[in-house]
Formats: structure tokens, sequence, C-alpha cells
């Protein structure tokens, strides 16, 4: 089966990972590839700094309503919390064959 015209096709994947990280004021779901490529994985500089923007820790800015771009997002989490915490918008950027990784992490946690 082929994807529609203008549709990226899902790239063999191979293993798909579902997981649940507790940011303390919300959770996210979040699905990874573990096998595909370095950038469908989840890293811990991204749980870092999902954890410290939904924490609020001292130093960094409020993202409520503001625009957030994360460049090379991978599974996103950062951009995922900032959408959780009030983001007016945010861009979640990586390789086109990890967009439906992004796409399906944003479902997964009710934003648009």
């Amino acid at each position: 089966m082929q994807a529609p015209e203008g549709v990226p096709s899902l790239p063999d994947v191979g293993p798909v990972q579902q997981d649940e990280v507790d940011l303390g004021p919300f959770s996210l779901r979040f699905e990874t590839w573990p096998k595909f490529r370095i950038g469908s994985s989840a890293w811990p500089s991204g749980f870092l700094l999902a954890r410290a923007l939904a924490q609020g820790l001292a130093g960094l800015p409020s993202v409520k309503e503001c625009e957030v771009a994360e460049i090379g997002a991978g599974p996103g989490l950062p951009g995922l919390a900032a959408g959780k915490l009030g983001a007016a918008r945010v861009c979640l950027t990586d390789y086109e064959e990890l967009v439906p990784l992004l796409r399906k992490n944003i479902d997964l946690n009710g934003l648009t």
C-alpha cells in the first residue's frame, strides 16, 4: 500500500516503544523508534528540559502564550511540554522521516 500523493509514507521503523513520563504537574505519553535512527529515541536532555519547563525551574522563562520552536525535536518532549503549558504555538522540526513520529506524539497528548 502506498501513501496518497504528497503524504510521506511511514518508513520501516523497526520496533515501536510507547512510554509515559511524569513531569510533576502533568505526564506526557510518547512513542519512540529505538532501532530506527538517532533522532527517533528520547535523550536525557529532552527529559530534563521538559521536566524543567513543567516544574518552572528558576531561570527559565515561562512558555505560556509564547511561540516555541524545537529544532531537531526527535520525539519532541520539550515541545510537547511547552504545548501542555499553554504555549501559543509550538513548531517541532526534524528530518522528514521523523514527522510521523512527531505527529503520533502530538496526538497521544491531545495537542493540535
